[in-house]
This record gives structure tokens, C-alpha cells and sequence, in this order.
């Protein structure tokens, strides 16, 4: 059985994506490398919002970027939560 999560993921990051979404993020005219990366599957505890009932969120990507001169620039990481969906039903 094929797992489309797994390729969806790979297709999305090894794409263009993550650096024009980085160019749309952080000034292009700026002399400063983005560096990114991404992680799969992510499970975070709910600390701050336990009034939703649920203990846990669930991040099929989280994107970070990581810019080289941040701090010269006055800019910062970044970290970006995408749900991913592979059928209709999901």
C-alpha cells in the first residue's frame, strides 16, 4: 500500500516551495540566506488551550525557517504548521 502522506511530504519539500515561501517571508533584496527545515508528523501537547478538549495537536508538516542574519536584520524564525490531504475524505 502506497503511502501518499510520506510522498506528498517529499514532493512538497523538494520542490520550489519552501524557497518562495521564504522569498514571500523574508526580503529577497536583503544579502541573507534562509535556511529551512521541515519535519514530518509532528505531535505537540496542548498546554495552552485544554478547554478544547483535546490533548494533543497534530502537524502533518511543520516548516521552520531560519534566516542567517536575523538578528542584524531584525528578523526571526518562523515556523509553519501544513495540513496535508491526500483524499477527499480527509
Amino acid at each position: 500500500m502506497k503511502d501518499y502522506h510520506k510522498m506528498t511530504f517529499r514532493r512538497l519539500i523538494l520542490s520550489t516551495f519552501p524557497h518562495q515561501l521564504a522569498e514571500q517571508i523574508y526580503s529577497p533584496e536583503m544579502d541573507n540566506t534562509v535556511y529551512y527545515e521541515a519535519m514530518d508528523k509532528v505531535r505537540e501537547e496542548n498546554r495552552n488551550n485544554p478547554e478544547c478538549g483535546k490533548s494533543n495537536y497534530e502537524h502533518d508538516v511543520i516548516l521552520s525557517f531560519f534566516p542567517e542574519r536575523a538578528r542584524e536584520l531584525g528578523y526571526r524564525n518562523m515556523h509553519i504548521s501544513i495540513e496535508i490531504k491526500t483524499t477527499v475524505s480527509d
